[in-house]
Formats: C-alpha cells, structure tokens, sequence
C-alpha cells in the first residue's frame, strides 16, 4: 500500500515584514531575487537574512543569524557578487 502525502506550501510575502527595522539591502545583477537584513522586534540578538522575488515579494529564503556575524555576513554575500542598495 502506497500513501502519498502532498505537502501544504506556506507562502510568506516580503510586506509581513514591514515593520521590521530594516539593517541593509542587497541586490545581485540580472538576479530575480533581492536580500535583505532585518533585525528580529523581539530580540535585537538576531537578524534575519531574507531572500524574496522583487516582483511579487515571494520569499525564497529566510535564515536568521546572530547580531555579531552581522559584518562577516555582509562581505560573504559580497563575495558571491551581491551588492548593497541600503545599509
């Protein structure tokens, strides 16, 4: 007996995090995607590294890091070509 089991997709929008202090932009050349760092309102120990479409806002990727990595986060994302709009 087989069961097959579809898994339901959340999808979050870039606009949930509105009201979230934003830290930096980032954007890579020809790339639908855009980063951005926001720091956590909960707790200012943590941000958020967040990849989103540019066009409907998708998120694609969320991965949260610690406040102290914050500078070696900006120049690895740098060093794989991404660049800063807002910081």
């Amino acid at each position: 007996m087989h069961v097959s089991r579809t898994k339901k997709q959340i999808t979050e929008n870039i606009k949930d995090y509105s009201n979230y202090k934003i830290l930096c932009t980032l954007t890579k050349p020809k790339s639908h995607n855009s980063k951005i760092l926001i720091e956590d309102n909960k707790n200012s120990w943590f941000i958020y590294v967040i990849s989103y479409n540019k066009k409907s806002g998708d998120i694609k990727n969320n991965e949260i890091i610690i406040k102290s990595d914050y500078d070696g986060w900006i120049k690895f994302l740098q060093n794989l070509g991404w660049i800063i709009d807002k910081k």
